[in-house]
C-alpha cells in the first residue's frame, strides 16, 4: 500500500533567540483515505537522527520541537 503524507512545516522563535521546528501533516493511502495508528518517522538528513510518531484517528501527526533542518519523512 503506497501512502502519502500533506505536511506543514513551522518554525517557532522564542523571546530568547532559540528556535525549534516542528513537522504536521495527514497520511492518506492511495484512495484518499486518511491512515490511522500509522507509524511516522522523521529523519534529519544532516544528523541522519530520527523522531517518531504516530497519526491520530483522523491520520493526522504532529512532530513539535524538532531541531531546524532538512527532514525525509516516511
Amino acid at each position: 500500500m503506497r501512502v502519502y503524507s500533506s505536511l506543514m512545516f513551522f518554525v517557532v522563535a522564542t523571546a530568547y533567540a532559540q528556535t525549534t521546528a516542528g513537522l504536521m501533516g495527514i497520511v492518506r493511502d492511495s484512495s484518499g483515505a486518511v491512515v490511522p495508528e500509522a507509524r511516522v518517522t522523521a529523519r534529519n538528513v544532516a544528523t541522519n537522527l530520527t523522531y517518531h510518531t504516530q497519526t491520530a484517528e483522523t491520520g493526522s501527526y504532529r512532530l513539535p520541537l524538532l531541531p531546524p533542518g532538512q527532514y525525509e519523512v516516511t
